[in-house]
């Protein structure tokens, strides 16, 4: 596949949301990422831990948790722009894992790549909050939820910075 293919792969089908269906746009925006493999970062690019960007996860179709969240969360911001996308690393009883939420028809919802549900993230007892954060900002656990800190996670202003050139 090429990087130009990638980018089409990337945007599957033009998303058009409305009030009535932003939960069935959300629910095959979720699925379309979830088909992609999971593998981890040492098994891709023999590495620890590297965030891929949305284009680099759409050309080689797999990737580990941070790079489902990551994808989801940018198509999120440009599908349903007023779902305020956030992502959260959070511990599980698996171990370390990160999800993204998003505002859908006033409930927030969680995006994951372990589940094909979107369940609301008030209802996701399983996932303690470490930190959160979007593009300007990072929460000591659940967002939005007290003091917020200016972004400082360079690997996620990388990504920013790819995302913004590649416009």
């Amino acid at each position: 596949m090429t990087p130009i293919q990638a980018l089409i792969v990337l945007i599957p089908i033009t998303f058009s949301a409305t009030a009535s269906n932003e939960l069935l746009v959300a629910k095959e925006l979720n699925d379309y990422f979830n088909r992609f493999e999971y593998r981890s970062d040492a098994q891709l690019f023999g590495v620890n831990d590297y965030w891929q960007s949305p284009s680099e996860f759409a050309l080689i179709e797999s990737g580990d948790c941070e790079d489902f969240a990551i994808s989801k969360y940018f198509k999120l911001k440009e599908t349903l722009p007023d779902s305020d996308p956030i992502l959260h690393y959070v511990d599980t009883n698996l171990g370390a894992h990160m999800v993204t939420s998003a505002m859908v028809d006033g409930v927030r919802y969680v995006f994951d790549n372990v589940s094909r549900e979107l369940i609301p993230i008030a209802d996701r007892t399983d996932l303690r909050f470490a930190y959160s954060f979007n593009d300007t900002e990072l929460w000591l656990g659940e967002a939005q939820r007290g003091r917020s800190y200016p972004l400082n996670i360079e690997r996620f202003k990388k990504i920013l910075d790819k995302q913004m050139n590649a416009i």
